[in-house]
């Protein structure tokens, strides 16, 4: 598995435009691609207008076929307005514990009591 995080930082705003622009991306890369692991939007509870996206691929051929999907084609062009920056920040990382991951990400958050 190969993972890719991306640092993005959203105009003033805009970001309920951009979350929605990406929920339609998002569900348009879990529905076609099947090399596709996770592809998850995070937005800071520290900085305004500053999200990661999370997204992880079986392998190579995945991210080959997810960077040139007719979806994101048409998806690039709806949420590109939007972006200020983007940092490629990690590049591609590779599991070092691939058959784990289905578990830690089907994991259910705790909740806290206070």
């Amino acid at each position: 598995m190969i993972g890719i995080r991306v640092e993005l930082t959203i105009a003033p705003g805009n970001t309920d435009a951009f979350e929605h622009a990406l929920a339609v991306q998002a569900a348009a890369v879990r529905a076609n691609e099947p090399g596709n692991r996770l592809y998850e939007l995070f937005k800071s509870s520290n900085t305004a207008g500053s999200y990661t996206l999370i997204e992880i691929y079986e392998d190579e051929a995945a991210i080959a076929a997810h960077r040139t999907s007719s979806h994101m084609a048409a998806n690039r062009p709806l949420t590109a307005p939007f972006l200020l920056t983007t940092t490629d920040a990690s590049a591609e990382v590779e599991a070092i514990h691939p058959k784990m991951m289905p578990v830690i990400l089907m994991t259910p958050k705790r909740s806290r009591r206070g």
